[in-house]
């Protein structure tokens, strides 16, 4: 579930609802904020019943804390670069390189932070997985 609900306000209570059906809950929000903030975030995440989360790719002390601070068996997946974005995307931001290999870097920083896997496209697995190796989850929506 996404920021589009978050918006509406009934956000966990949708969540609890799915949870009491006994389905498995993917928190679609990219948290993304300084370390002790985006920690705190995912702290209070965890006591919800979450299976999967999101975080922004793009930061490592803000993963690592991220990582550190989820108490549950809730997977964090990190957002590299947003599947929408190409390389004319990453130069405006002062990232002049292809889209895979930046996606590549951050997957690796991510699984160095502690973060349980990626969102990527479908494109991108393969390099990610020969990156990674096994045992490090890759998501395409």
């Amino acid at each position: 579930i996404g920021m589009e609900l978050l918006d509406s306000g009934e956000y966990f209570q949708v969540l609890d609802e799915l949870a009491r059906r006994d389905k498995r809950v993917f928190a679609d929000l990219k948290f993304f904020d300084i370390p002790a903030t985006a920690a705190a975030v995912i702290k209070r995440l965890s006591q919800w019943p979450v299976s999967y989360a999101t975080i922004h790719g793009w930061h490592p002390a803000m993963m690592e804390a991220c990582a550190a601070a989820n108490s549950s068996d809730m997977r964090l997946l990190a957002v590299t670069v947003l599947t929408s974005m190409g390389r004319a995307d990453l130069a405006q931001m002062g990232v002049d390189r292809e889209p895979v290999d930046v996606v590549v870097e951050r997957s690796l920083a991510a699984q160095a932070a502690g973060v349980d896997g990626v969102i990527a496209s479908g494109q991108e697995a393969a390099p990610i997985r020969a990156a990674t190796g096994s045992g490090f989850s890759i998501v395409c929506p």
